[in-house]
């Protein structure tokens, strides 16, 4: 038992240092902007931030073998969905070796946003929302799918740059 704890204490402590390193990191690598970036740089850094959410919440879990194999399999399941996903719209936004970014329409973003967000009030005042709430293995399905689709993603993207060769850069439209 205070084993458990002084490790979740720990992990506790090394999540937000890790976040102010993360931080530091996209600021330093100039990974806010989107004009001139390599795109392999920003899956190398968004592999990276996966492998820590997904350490953290393995931490969260406390070793339970059911909580990490129920996340394991949601992130099974949901992996070849993102991925699809990811790779149309790499395709899609592929322009002689630069990726290109619309502009954001906010109004459609919250439009969207404002349903959605209504109806998870709804799920989480309900018994099965708070069930949930409460479950560390959907996050950690979750965290999983995303470090598969880095992995995937990145990989995908060395494989273009290997074909058109040169580096895909990013802009914005």
């Amino acid at each position: 038992m205070t084993g458990e704890l002084n490790m979740r204490l720990i992990s506790l402590f090394l999540f937000p240092m890790a976040m102010i390193a993360f931080i530091l990191i996209m600021t330093c690598a100039g990974l806010y902007k989107f004009k001139g970036t390599r795109l392999k740089t920003r899956m190398i850094y968004g592999l990276a931030l996966s492998i820590l959410f997904s350490l953290f919440f393995l931490c969260q879990s406390g070793g339970d073998i059911a909580i990490i194999g129920n996340g394991l399999f949601l992130g099974v399941i949901l992996a070849p969905l993102s991925i699809l996903y990811t790779r149309r719209w790499i395709e899609k936004r592929l322009d002689n070796g630069t990726v290109y970014y619309h502009r954001n329409h906010r109004a459609r973003y919250w439009l969207w946003f404002i349903p959605f967000f209504i109806c998870l009030e709804f799920l989480f005042h309900s018994e099965f929302g708070k069930q949930l709430l409460n479950a560390a293995w959907p996050v950690l399905g979750l965290c999983f799918s995303w470090v598969i689709l880095q992995v995937y993603t990145l990989s995908y993207i060395i494989k273009l740059e290997n074909k058109l060769g040169q580096p895909i850069m990013e802009d914005k439209k």
